[in-house]
This record gives structure tokens, sequence and C-alpha cells, in this order.
């Protein structure tokens, strides 16, 4: 029987079948336009289309065209398909949905929007009543603060809750920041994402100068956390570079909202021929360069001096030091608590011996990167040594707890 278009159907199919002993719950075809009845591969079947509707409990299917196979539970959807459960929307090209298992096969441009999120895909399988929904090939995943790309993923509606595996990216357009990995776990609701597997950041800029500037960190694992202060934090095994700075540390932390970084556990830090170390290191940037740096506890700056000279290392220590920067060079180093300071000396290019210094501060002031002067304050003491005494005995001069590390991290060509 053939029902042609303008013709509402309204028909309640119940199946009383027995599965393995269970009753199944039929698909209710609620209306369509035309319907023809037909034996396809020795099952009952409807092949219906116009405005196609059925139901299952509170799922809603819609589509252009369908095939309803009456023995086995399950329809076969083309054109505009939809399916509805409460909030969520799960709409494709093509689809199968399958009664018995509660389940729906999605193929071609398969979206699913639960509220602000909203998932795309080459493919999916939507589980209604577990909430669940699984989903691959060329997966995005947007929300109203960031952006998941990845081969494969799979969501819990819930919970609001992602998992994510292989070539995962997760993106934050606001920062031009990107965490690229092979495994992702992210929760929305509480502004959360992890990546686990080969994390890596970047962030891309541009400078001033017009250059473009990258910053590069990897470690063992990396977070993102967004509440009143946005961060990432990276933490084992953490190398950062980002022009003239690189660091190493157990735990790098992030903040790109206030061009802020953090360095913990065992942190050390370059810029240019500068290596900085202590307990604990912060770094704050201005226009995404180094501004100013605060270490605290066990602070130690040593500096390549003249390359032509690299066994002399300029070398201030204390207990708490700052360093401010202009355009890209040193300009001021304040030293407090037990600071004490040794620098090289140089008569017309030529090495002339070393002064060391010590006092409860020192203050250091540069030009254009180099030395000008250094104030002592409250202390003071001071020792000069001739050349001849320090010429090819310069590590006998360095001062305690001087480690010059030659594991500085860098980009990779």
């Amino acid at each position: 029987m053939t029902f042609r278009s303008g013709l509402l159907i309204s028909i309640s199919i119940i199946v009383q079948v027995a599965a393995f002993g269970q009753e199944r719950k039929p698909i209710v075809l609620n209306y369509a336009d035309s319907l023809v009845s037909r034996t396809i591969g020795g099952e009952t079947a409807r092949v219906v289309s116009g405005r196609v509707e059925f139901q299952q409990g509170n799922v809603i299917v819609r589509c252009d065209q369908a095939t309803q196979f009456l023995q086995s539970n399950k329809v076969v959807l083309v054109g505009n398909v939809k399916v509805f459960r409460e909030h969520v929307t799960v709409s494709a090209d093509r689809g199968v949905y399958y009664g018995n298992e509660r389940r729906m096969d999605s193929e071609g441009n398969v979206r699913l929007q639960d509220g602000d999120v909203v998932l795309l895909a080459d493919f999916g399988t939507y589980y209604p009543e577990e909430h669940r929904a699984h989903f691959w090939g060329n997966v995005t995943v947007n929300d109203t603060a960031s952006v998941i790309q990845a081969d494969e993923l799979t969501y819990y509606e819930e919970d609001d809750r992602t998992i994510a595996q292989r070539n995962v990216r997760f993106i934050d357009d606001k920062n031009r920041m990107v965490i690229f990995g092979q495994r992702l776990e992210h929760e929305g609701t509480r502004g959360y994402t992890r990546v686990t597997e080969l994390p890596r950041l970047l962030q891309i800029d541009t400078t001033a100068a017009g250059t473009v500037d990258t910053l590069v960190v990897t470690s063992r694992m990396m977070e993102s956390i967004i509440d009143s202060t946005r961060r990432y934090i990276a933490t084992d095994s953490v190398a950062l570079v980002r022009g003239e700075l690189a660091s190493l540390s157990e735990m790098t932390t992030f903040y790109p909202e206030q061009d802020r970084i953090t360095l913990r556990g065992d942190p050390t830090m370059w810029y240019a021929r500068t290596q900085v170390s202590g307990d604990s290191i912060d770094i704050f940037l201005r226009d995404r360069r180094a501004h100013r740096v605060v270490v605290m506890g066990r602070a130690f700056v040593i500096s390549l001096g003249d390359t032509l000279y690299p066994q002399r290392f300029d070398q201030v220590t204390g207990e708490t030091m700052t360093m401010t920067f202009y355009e890209d060079k040193i300009e001021r180093i304040e030293v407090n608590t037990t600071a004490t300071s040794l620098y090289f000396l140089y008569d017309e290019g030529k090495p002339n011996g070393l002064n060391r210094s010590s006092g409860d501060s020192i203050i250091i002031s540069f030009s254009d990167g180099l030395l000008r002067d250094l104030t002592v304050i409250g202390g003071v003491q001071g020792q000069y040594f001739p050349e001849n005494m320090v010429a090819e005995r310069e590590s006998e001069y360095n001062l305690v707890g001087f480690d010059w590390k030659e594991n500085r991290p860098r980009k990779s060509p």
C-alpha cells in the first residue's frame, strides 16, 4: 500500500518479539508522507519517505527516507538525518538506528550539539541511553573556550567529559596556543584539560619587528585550567624555548593573559648568554619578551662575558635576585642577602684579572648588555686577583654553587 505526498501517516507498531527471553522495545513510526511494505532479505520492511519521524522512548529520529526492518528492530536512514534526545541533537547524511542496542550509527557530516558543545566528524556512534557518543575521522569539538581536534574521540554528556586519541590538538584561539599530543582528557564543566602522551605546546606570535616568534614547551604531561585565571601547567622534564629565552624545570606554569611564566622544581633559565638558577624563578613578560625575572632561594646568575675566553664566567649569587631587561638585554641585577659577585676584567680586550665582592646587597647596572657599574651595600668586602694568578686557573675562583649547564634546550631545526 502506498500513501502519496500530503497524506500524514501515524502508525504505532507494536512488535511482540522475544529476544533471548527479553521483550524488545519497538521503534514507532510517528508519520511519513509515503509508505511501501516490502520483504527484504526475508524480513518484513517498510520503506517510507517525505517528512519521516520515528520514536523510541524519549529518542526521536527524523530523515527524508528510511527503511524500517520490523523483526530486527532497526531503521536505515538517508538524507537530513537528525536524532533528538532531550537537549542533544545528532545529525548526519546517513545512518542506521538499532532499536535493540539503543544505538545510532552515523556517516557523513556528522554533527552533535549539546548546549554550547558542538562536535563534528566523518563517522559517529551515539548511545542515547548511555548519554555517550563515539566519533572518528577528522573529529572537531568546539565549545566557548577552546577547540579539540583528533582522529578519534568519545564524549560523555552527563559530566561534559571528552577523551580524544591520536593526533590530538587542543586549540586556544584567544591566546594563539595549541597543545599537540596523542591522548587528551577534557572536562568542560571544570574547565580542565590534560594531555598525557607526547604533549607539546606552541604559541606563535609576531614581534614588534614583524618577525615570527614561537614559544615551544615539551614535557611528560600538560594541563590547561580555565577558572578565574587561565593557565597552562607542564610537569615532568619540562623544556621551554622562546627566542633568546629557554628553561628547564620539573614544573612550568604559563599564564598567557598575564604574560607570566613560573618555574618550579630545580629550575634553570637561560637568556642570551646568561644562565639563571634558584629554588624558584618567575618570569614576567612584556610584549612576549622577558621584562623582569625574580629568583627566590639560592639565586645564581652566570654569564659568559667574552666569547674569546670561554672559561671566564661572570657570576652573581645570593638568596633573592631581581633582573630587569630592556630591548632583549639585561639592564639591571639586584641581589639581596649574602650577595656575592665575581667579574673578570679586561683592558682593551685583553684579560686583566678579576674582582670578587660581597655584601648585604649588590646592584649591577648594564649599558647595551655590558657591565656599567657595580654597587655593594652593607658589610662590604672586596678583593682583586691579578691576571698572573687567574690565567688558566679560572675555575678555581668560581663561586660556591657554580654549575654551568650544557643542556640548554633549543628549537628543532
